[in-house]
């Protein structure tokens, strides 16, 4: 072995924006070739698979990866400086050759294949006044928003989840039960169900709440916090934790930096805080509100708000978030600039805080900041579909459609779903001009476009070619639901009813709210003689469908159900 690589080429191959591999620089250690490396902008609980190749003609051509390779390399590699792999050259290469070599490092982001898709209902407000009871809510939305953030945890959608308890006259908590919490997650299907109250004693709370595995009917846990109401938020964030850990899911991975912010303001605060989300619910991401002139009053009351706060609490973040929230839907830019960016300084750990950032920027057509700014979200938040459909907008902008498409795509097999990045794709995917795979970074965005495109253009209209690029996307890009739904389209077209299932049943569990899967669900169980459960996914698909397709195709063979 005369020489050593005097070459190195930078390659990236992760499928999403904001992680690289970079500083890549080689050794020799007596036989060996050692390669470090270094991966910049991955989150904490990202990991990887990498691989190591080289070159024998200056980078024209390689070869398969390297086998013989030890350290930072293969999968569950995560990111940070210094990673080092040693290449035993000789047992993959005894007459290696040194001259005009050229080493590449790929990567590529690990993404869990089983989805964890948990329901939690609203709590039960017992006890208290009439203006406490947003108590219960307000503790189901903390256990959301404080269970382990992670790629492969889904959580139904509350909006959808209420539609659902109420076509079941479950509308709240108080009127679940084990049995009920079982019925409601196989039909939308999620694994867990999470009920619970949260009664209100003088300046007292008890939180209650239990966990039901719907496919076992096992009740996983039983969990209760007590303490003062000027604890409240602490007492959440115990109460998620425990409920992780019914769910094996390890600690909560709530922001320290909120609790450390809530912790010494008394419940009063907070509970202007909690009504200052309620008038924010549903104000729309990277626009102004359309209704904004008649909700000017609304507004002008969540600023008097977020100024008391502020009188009593000048560095509390939360209350310079809502004021520059309120204030861009109020068309008051210079306040919700300096909010904004004030609330940032106080806590840039918060998701929220970045969005409305990037807000500011895109509705201020300020888009290179938005685009440095969510390619930083993207890359610390990957799992987060709003910054992947903010990068969306921001990219149409620019004319870079392609680029566009996949960052769309990667909004959709997040969470929460953005109903908008799914109009917004259909735009590029359904137009007359062909898509072509060689403008895509990776095959499986071509066919995920591809799959968006013939259910948009023909809906069934399902063959082998679309059901292998439908494989190809669910392979790849594993959390995205319309991959499964083609795929059970052509298996029950092909009388593969069994396969069918586990495909719809896939993708609803990615994708409750996805009201064409209840439909087939409910023709597939109708031909499984499975007539209740059949009536009840018809029932679902016209509860949450906005256009109604095939009714009476499917209402006839209920019908025939026995």
């Amino acid at each position: 072995m005369k020489h050593f690589a005097t070459l190195v080429f930078l390659v990236f191959s992760f499928s999403v924006f904001g992680q690289k591999i970079e500083n890549i620089r080689t050794s020799k250690d007596g036989k060996n070739i050692v390669v470090i490396y270094d991966i910049n902008g991955a989150s904490n609980n990202q990991k990887f698979k990498i691989s190591l190749y080289y070159s024998k003609d200056g980078g024209k051509t390689f070869g398969n990866s390297l086998r013989n390779v030890i350290g930072d390399v293969n999968e569950n590699i995560a990111g940070g400086k210094n990673k080092k792999i040693t290449w035993e050259v000789l047992k993959d290469e005894p007459f290696f050759y040194g001259k005009n070599i050229v080493f590449k490092v790929v990567g590529e982001i690990i993404v869990s294949k089983e989805v964890l898709t948990i329901a939690i209902s609203d709590f039960k407000t017992m006890g208290g006044t009439n203006e406490m009871q947003w108590l219960g809510s307000s503790c189901s939305e903390a256990l959301i928003s404080k269970i382990l953030k992670s790629h492969s945890i889904r959580i139904v959608e509350r909006e959808y989840l209420n539609q659902i308890l109420d076509e079941l006259k479950l509308k709240t908590s108080g009127m679940m039960d084990d049995k009920s919490a079982v019925e409601a997650g196989q039909l939308i299907g999620a694994k867990y169900f999470v009920f619970g109250s949260a009664t209100n004693m003088n300046d007292k709370v008890v939180l209650r709440t239990r966990t039901v595995n719907t496919s076992t009917s096992e009740i996983i846990g039983t969990q209760e916090v007590t303490g003062s109401l000027n604890d409240i938020f602490t007492l959440q964030n115990d109460l998620a934790n425990k409920i992780s850990s019914d769910l094996t899911l390890g600690p909560s991975t709530a922001v320290d930096k909120n609790a450390v912010d809530l912790k010494d303001i008394p419940f009063t605060a907070y509970s202007k805080i909690e009504k200052l989300k309620i008038l924010a619910d549903k104000l729309p991401l990277f626009v102004l509100d359309p209704a904004r002139k008649r909700k000017t009053a609304e507004f002008m009351l969540a600023l008097n708000m977020c100024d008391e706060l502020l009188k009593d609490y000048p560095n509390l973040y939360l209350a310079h978030y809502y004021k520059g929230l309120f204030s861009l839907h109020n068309e008051d830019n210079t306040t919700a600039d300096s909010e904004s960016k004030i609330a940032k300084t106080l806590n840039s750990d918060d998701p929220n805080v970045l969005i409305l950032r990037a807000s500011y920027f895109i509705i201020n057509e300020k888009y290179e900041e938005a685009k440095g700014l969510l390619k930083y979200f993207n890359s610390k938040f990957v799992y987060d579909s709003r910054g992947w459909y903010g990068m969306g907008k921001v990219l149409m902008n620019e004319g870079k459609n392609y680029l566009a498409i996949e960052a769309l795509i990667n909004s959709l097999k997040n969470r929460p779903y953005i109903y908008q990045a799914e109009g917004h794709l259909r735009t590029l995917v359904s137009g007359t001009n062909e898509l072509y795979e060689s403008q895509f970074s990776d095959k499986s965005y071509y066919a995920a476009a591809m799959v968006f495109r013939i259910f948009w253009a023909v809906k069934k209209g399902v063959n082998a070619n679309i059901f292998e690029l439908a494989k190809i996307a669910s392979e790849k890009i594993p959390t995205l639901y319309m991959s499964f739904y083609m795929m059970g389209l052509y298996n029950y077209k092909q009388g593969n009813f069994t396969e069918a299932y586990g495909n719809y049943y896939s993708c609803l569990n990615m994708m409750p709210e996805f009201p064409e899967v209840h439909r087939e669900l409910a023709l597939l169980l109708a031909k499984k003689n499975d007539c209740v459960k059949g009536q009840k996914q018809l029932q679902l698909y016209l509860k949450t469908s906005n256009a109604i397709e095939d009714y009476e195709k499917t209402e006839n063979e209920l019908k025939k159900c026995k």
